[in-house]
């Protein structure tokens, strides 16, 4: 190979590396690692049926049966709560707002200095001008603070193509995320030393894979339930609901996930906290490979593509790098699966690809 042939594949391999970089940072890389993300979860359903995670669902069955224009009267609450209690439940996580004063704010404020322990969910609220923008917290009313509730954050992190995949920081004031705090006082052994913003939520499947009962259900369990269905179990009560029953003043809330992907519905907050607090229970969050190491990794590939650009013509070439391609996806699939690692392979193989494809 002569001095211009060598010059020549050094200035397209280099080109093409930094090219490949750039795809790997722009909008269509991001887009290609969530997919490769969203691919583990295709076949993943694990019906888990017996968990310790039970969600009490506030649906359209439960609109029914009461007779309630929402929202609901405090004291429906009050009565819940006592009734999961009374049922043997271990924790109670009320994923709702209640920060504003109701008319019969007493009963349940008497209910939660007498059963606990009860997490309550606190929000954010944005409000920005062109001059400053203010992050408020809000918080359920001081009455409902008793020394049998925990607040937690309901503010879910929704990644920039709207989907929930991790678990999620702590809330504006400090307080841990709903899911956070209800497994730390389902177990209070349990090793939540982890970074929260980066760790994944392992879902056991689409909405409605965990044990669900309906609102009205839980307020008889003795008639509606099988026998133990709510014993030692960390319950969370919220909305979950698919037609138009709330009034306007209750945004709909619910999420695409991964399942979404593969054509699954959207997913209700209050089941993505259950599901969040499930992997944490379970030690079965995703913990995904930092960003330096993912870019020494793809330098390695695209050095390993440089090296094969000037040892073999592409035709040779070709059948070796798509080998090297399918062992490097199926390792970084088996690691996901197998142990809860993730390892981007798209943004991984970008570079080395490109300098694969340009090959003179």
């Amino acid at each position: 190979m002569n001095y211009s042939s060598k010059r020549l594949k050094i200035i397209v391999g280099l080109l093409a590396l930094v090219a490949g970089a750039l795809v790997a940072l722009s909008p269509i890389g991001n887009a290609l690692d969530n997919l490769a993300y969203d691919l583990n979860f295709v076949s993943s359903n694990n019906h888990e049926h017996n968990s310790e995670v039970v969600v009490v669902a506030i649906d359209e069955l439960s609109f029914q049966e009461l007779g309630l224009a929402w929202p609901w009267p405090r004291s429906k609450h009050a009565r819940l709560i006592e009734s999961l209690f009374n049922a043997g439940a271990k924790a109670v996580v009320l994923d709702l707002i209640l920060a504003d004063v109701g008319e019969d704010d007493a009963a349940l404020a008497s209910t939660l200095q007498r059963y606990g322990p009860v997490i309550l969910a606190t929000d954010v609220e944005t409000h920005s001008t062109a001059a400053f923008q203010r992050v408020i917290s809000v918080q359920p009313i001081e009455r409902f603070q008793s020394q049998n509730v925990i607040l937690g954050s309901a503010t879910l992190p929704v990644d920039a193509d709207g989907f929930v995949r991790r678990l999620g920081n702590a809330g504006a004031s400090g307080e841990a995320s709903l899911a956070a705090a209800a497994a730390r006082v389902f177990d209070p052994e349990l090793n939540l030393d982890f970074n929260a913003s980066t760790s994944g939520i392992n879902y056991v499947g689409a909405a409605g894979q965990l044990p669900q009962y309906s609102y009205y259900q839980a307020l008889q369990p003795d008639r509606y339930l099988p026998p133990n269905a709510l014993a030692n179990k960390l319950v969370f009560v919220g909305l979950v609901t698919q037609s138009d029953v709330l009034d306007q003043s209750a945004s709909r809330d619910s999420y695409p996930t991964p399942h979404t992907t593969w054509g699954a519905g959207y997913m209700n907050g209050v089941e993505i906290h259950a599901q969040a607090a499930h992997s944490l229970l379970q030690s079965s969050s995703i913990a995904t490979v930092s960003a330096p190491v993912i870019i020494l990794l793809s330098l390695l590939f695209a050095g390993i593509a440089l090296w094969g650009m000037f040892r073999f013509d592409p035709i040779k070439a070709a059948l070796p790098a798509l080998v090297t391609i399918a062992i490097c996806i199926g390792v970084c699939v088996w690691l996901m699966q197998s142990q809860q690692l993730y390892i981007s392979w798209p943004l991984l193989l970008l570079p080395a690809m490109s300098i694969s494809l340009v090959s003179p």
